[in-house]
């Protein structure tokens, strides 16, 4: 959906909020200036998310497309059918670890899904659940705040 966000906006005339922009509001507002973005294949290497992570002053690691296609079978194979495994949240949370290790100040959870098996407030690093920060920002603007 938010890949096509700027050309359905453009056609309705009430407000769309964007995930991306969102979570980048959230992070600068935070002070975060580098980052991980986690989620599947089209999340991590495409244009639509990542680029309004930067414009809100957001450095973003490489994707790594080993982990890009992993999370492509974790949550198509498995967390879209509900299915929530221990050797995925394990895998999660060993990928996080290794992510701390680059120097980032946060990571950013780019797929609905992955909460589902990454525990947000228990980790090595900051979590920004875009989820979360998605359904925030829908809040934010029904309560006119």
């Amino acid at each position: 959906m938010h890949r096509v966000y700027d050309e359905v906006q453009a056609g309705v005339d009430i407000p769309i909020i964007n995930i991306a922009e969102a979570v980048g509001r959230k992070m600068q507002a935070d002070g975060i200036e580098k980052a991980a973005l986690i989620g599947t294949r089209n999340v991590m290497t495409e244009k639509f998310y990542r680029q309004r992570l930067v414009a809100h002053g957001i450095s973003l690691l490489p994707p790594d497309m080993e982990l890009a296609e992993r999370i492509d079978r974790i949550v198509y194979d498995e967390l879209t059918i509900g299915k929530v495994s221990r050797e995925s949240e394990r895998y999660m949370k060993s990928e996080l670890t290794d992510i701390a290790k680059e120097h980032v100040q946060a990571a950013i959870l780019a797929c609905t899904e992955l909460e589902m098996i990454v525990d947000v407030k228990a980790n090595v690093l900051p979590i920004y659940d875009g989820t979360s920060i998605h359904a925030r920002a829908g809040v934010d603007v029904i309560l006119g705040d």
